[in-house]
């Protein structure tokens, strides 16, 4: 922190200690389930409608920024630690800053909107942005104009819906048992009626509404999708297609180790470590579980597989995403 610190005004200082302050307080508490906001999205857990527009309609992202745009649980955490490695862990120096910093500042909608007045003050290479939200809350004019890069996970909806669920039994989730069911056959029909507050979603829409938006860029040169089943059976492969897409060429032994520090393995001892702010962060909401492929046959009846089946196709018709089960 001493380092991060050496380079912010002191008005920035404040604003740093009292964000984090704020983000260490809510991740004790129950995530809130908020009312729609900002274009008629939802909200929800630690997420800020205000943060978001104050984004899209005032914010310039710096030059080169790099964005993971993730509906949850489709490999938000995975595909975050390979493009972090990526872009700082070859760097000593810039590897340990980007650990200083506490995760919100780097949530696009998360927690409050004055983060974004630190931005300009932290000085690395390159600037990488988590988020999940949809294609039409991202203002694309100015991803143009600064250069920038969106990667677009996808996942199978039934990995995605397991992996959502096991997420939603932590304590943290107590209070919206009345949202997020407990029960599977409840939590499932919810989910697909659209009545879980998922971030960020509008009433009655969820996973197949945020890849359909984002299909509409599927051609554009900015837009990177990424199928986890794919990095998970081609990993080196894959994480070399990441790589190109911005613009970077690594050797074989740097793949290699990219692999290796990115595993679920590595990544859960970290995490349960917390021995830095990420990682801090990570185990107080049990982000990194297993991240297998096929976990829903274990649990999803024929009917409910049908059912799923059904609803994806209805409501991708007209696009090329193919899932891999």
């Amino acid at each position: 922190m001493e380092e991060l610190l050496a380079n912010l005004p002191e008005s920035c200082k404040t604003l740093l200690e009292e964000t984090k302050g704020s983000f260490v307080q809510g991740m004790q508490n129950a995530p809130g389930y908020k009312k729609p906001g900002w274009k008629g999205y939802r909200y929800s857990m630690h997420f800020s409608s205000e943060a978001t527009q104050k984004i899209y309609e005032e914010c310039d992202f710096p030059e080169n920024s790099v964005i993971l745009a993730s509906f949850p649980k489709t490999g938000t955490n995975w595909i975050s630690e390979i493009i972090y490695e990526m872009l700082f862990g070859f760097d000593e120096k810039f590897d340990i800053l980007r650990k200083e910093i506490p995760p919100p500042f780097f949530v696009l909608e998360g927690w409050s909107a004055d983060k974004m007045d630190l931005w300009k003050h932290i000085p690395l290479p390159h600037y990488y942005f988590m988020s999940h939200l949809p294609a039409p809350l991202i203002n694309f004019d100015k991803i143009k104009k600064s250069n920038s890069k969106i990667v677009v996970p996808i996942r199978n909806p039934k990995d995605q819906l397991i992996s959502w669920f096991n997420y939603c039994q932590s304590p943290n989730f107590a209070p919206l048992r009345e949202h997020l069911s407990s029960d599977w056959s409840q939590f499932f029909s919810d989910f697909m009626d659209g009545k879980q507050p998922i971030p960020v979603t509008k009433p009655g829409e969820g996973y197949a509404e945020f890849l359909s938006g984002w299909n509409e860029y599927k051609d554009d040169p900015r837009v990177h999708f990424v199928h986890f089943e794919n990095l998970k059976t081609n990993t080196t492969e894959e994480i070399n297609r990441i790589a190109k897409f911005l613009g970077m060429d690594l050797t074989e032994e740097q793949l290699t180790l990219l692999k290796d520090k990115t595993s679920f393995e590595s990544m859960k001892k970290i995490q349960d470590k917390g021995s830095d702010e990420m990682a801090q962060f990570r185990k107080s909401m049990n982000l990194v579980r297993k991240g297998k492929v096929g976990s829903w046959k274990d649990t999803f009846t024929v009917s409910q597989s049908e059912r799923m089946d059904e609803m994806m196709a209805a409501k991708l018709a007209g696009t090329n995403i193919k899932f891999v089960y």
